[in-house]
């Protein structure tokens, strides 16, 4: 990933954020992304230049390790003889046997993981079906350069954090979650596609739009677990980013829909007053 080789054409979804002490580069991420939709926007590869320390949601390689997977397969698992039909209405259930007959996949597998977790691997396998892949992702592109550079690399969450996510959720809103996932799977490549061109323009409301599309108004606890807490809880370290100088210029790269829409890390900046301004190379 060289800057000789990136385009000016896109802008991409990144934010420069003025502090009294630092500035901080707020980078929307793609988790999977087709090796097509490379090189990244300018952008990305301009705030890197820039930054000297880099911020993920997770430690990458934490995910890697033998015990990353053991804790994986550890909270993703549901409890010892208990059973999906324990967890889910029978529409949702329904659905999901569908899923497996059309998609010809293991169900003796899949059906001993939590909902949670299963929307997670369903969304990753329709996405992997149309080509994205984690290794062409924002996040794993630049975790690599990162420490290949020797920058510091820092992380929000632990990978036990992120399994929480999904498990502290009420068995009524895993199921309603794995429904919408499934609800999803005949326009998942046309979804998709929709919010690369949107993340790549750099246009929020549309991107906002599209990743929140399937959330009905009752839908709020879901969206309220999954982004608004984070970006409340995430707001601390940016603001510490911004006030001490020490740690240089801080870039966080972070899941797009946590930059966009209502409550996102960008609005809860601009309430406290700070200087927020979208970045690009036309800057």
């Amino acid at each position: 990933m060289t800057l000789s080789s990136l385009s000016a054409d896109d802008r991409g979804c990144v934010w420069r954020v003025a502090g009294p002490g630092a500035v901080v580069y707020l980078a929307g991420s793609v988790h999977l992304l087709r090796e097509a939709d490379l090189p990244l926007p300018p952008a990305y590869e301009l705030c890197y230049q820039e930054s000297s320390r880099v911020v993920f949601e997770i430690d990458l390689q934490s995910t890697k390790t033998a015990e990353g997977q053991g804790t994986a397969a550890r909270m993703g698992m549901l409890p010892q003889g208990e059973k999906l039909e324990d967890w889910l209405s029978p529409e949702t259930m329904g659905l999901l046997r569908g899923y497996w007959r059309e998609r010809k996949l293991p169900q003796n597998q899949m059906e001993r993981l939590r909902p949670g977790m299963l929307a997670m691997t369903i969304t990753n396998l329709e996405a992997m079906r149309i080509g994205a892949f984690p290794q062409f992702g924002v996040e794993a592109l630049f975790d690599r350069k990162a420490r290949e550079d020797g920058k510091k690399v820092v992380a929000l969450e632990t990978l036990e954090q992120q399994l929480d996510l999904f498990n502290g959720m009420n068995r009524q809103e895993q199921d309603r979650l794995l429904r919408i996932t499934l609800e999803d799977v005949a326009e998942a490549a046309q979804s998709l596609e929709a919010m690369i061109a949107a993340w790549r323009e750099g246009d929020g409301v549309k991107l906002a739009e599209e990743l929140n599309r399937n959330f009905e108004p009752e839908d709020a606890g879901l969206l309220k677990r999954l982004l608004h807490d984070r970006n409340e809880a995430w707001l601390p370290v940016i603001e510490r980013a911004l006030r001490e100088p020490g740690d240089g210029t801080t870039l966080f790269i972070v899941g797009a829909g946590h930059l966009v829409g209502d409550r996102s890390v960008i609005s809860l900046l601009q309430a406290k007053g700070y200087q927020v301004a979208p970045w690009s190379v036309s800057r």
